[in-house]
């Protein structure tokens, strides 16, 4: 189950921040990769110790109230960062 995973961030890609856009892209500019605030907000806390499942339980403390939503979401942006090798579960 996804949210007992643990993501850590791929050191290989950057963050580049402009007016309404969050990019990232690797070192070696292969590879870029647009986010929306909420995804972005998750990758932040892609930091190899929090669970998915802890991600979750944090965003919905910060936002009361909409928590499906925020499980819903949370799980998209770390299923397309995995996708997109942004993240690694660090407990594989």
């Amino acid at each position: 189950m996804l949210e007992h995973k643990i993501p850590a961030i791929n050191q290989d890609y950057r963050v580049e921040k402009f007016e309404n856009e969050i990019i990232l892209y690797t070192i070696s500019g292969t590879k870029v990769i647009a986010l929306n605030e909420t995804a972005y907000m998750v990758y932040q806390l892609c930091n190899g110790e929090l669970t998915v499942g802890e991600m979750v339980k944090m965003l919905s403390d910060a936002y009361p109230g909409q928590e499906e939503a925020i499980r819903a979401d949370t799980i998209s942006a770390v299923e397309t960062m995995r996708d997109n090798g942004v993240i690694e579960f660090s407990d594989e």
